[in-house]
């Protein structure tokens, strides 16, 4: 029976050679090898992505500190009132109307949808006064306007100051 079984099996693990022992070591020490170099090469695109996504990050909120100061949300009317007044002094400067907006940091747009209250509030701040004690609290600053731009057209008295203080260059010409 003995002479059946190949060599190979009839050996203990005792008696594998020191060969195939150092053999088998190298091998693995090789797979090691290979695995940690994986691993480190895994680890530095981590880094470089981890890096990626801090300066990212560090730009956006730069960039958000910046618009902060300007591009803030406007939720009062004499907060629009205020912004078109500090819009209306860079153009008196000598700038265009793009270049004020543009120095502002508001878009045309926001100004031309809310001129309506600013306009009122500095050619007739009577009428102004009476739309704001009636406003109540929390009202969007869109139906305001609404308010602003009806007692404006229903009075023609008031249109035509406006109109003038557009050509005299004491409003912004923004035409509707």
């Amino acid at each position: 029976m003995d002479n059946n079984i190949p060599d190979r099996i009839k050996d203990k693990p005792a008696d594998i050679p020191k060969r195939m022992k150092i053999d088998s070591e190298s091998d693995s020490d090789s797979e090691d090898s290979e695995s940690s170099s994986l691993d480190s090469s895994r680890e530095k695109k981590k880094r470089k992505k981890k890096g990626k996504k801090a300066k990212k990050g560090v730009k956006k909120q730069k960039k958000n500190k910046q618009m902060s100061k300007f591009c803030q949300r406007v939720t009062d009317p004499w907060q629009v009132v205020k912004r078109y007044k500090s819009v209306l002094e860079f153009f008196k400067r000598g700038s265009n109307m793009a270049e004020a907006f543009r120095k502002y940091g508001v878009d045309r747009n926001t100004i031309v949808q809310n001129a309506a209250i600013a306009e009122l509030a500095i050619a007739a701040p009577e009428k102004y006064a009476e739309i704001h004690e009636k406003q109540e609290k929390g009202e969007k600053l869109s139906n305001i306007t609404q308010k602003c731009q009806y007692a404006i057209m229903a009075d023609e008295n008031i249109a035509n100051i406006i109109q003038t203080m557009k050509t005299d260059g004491k409003l912004l010409p923004i035409r509707k």
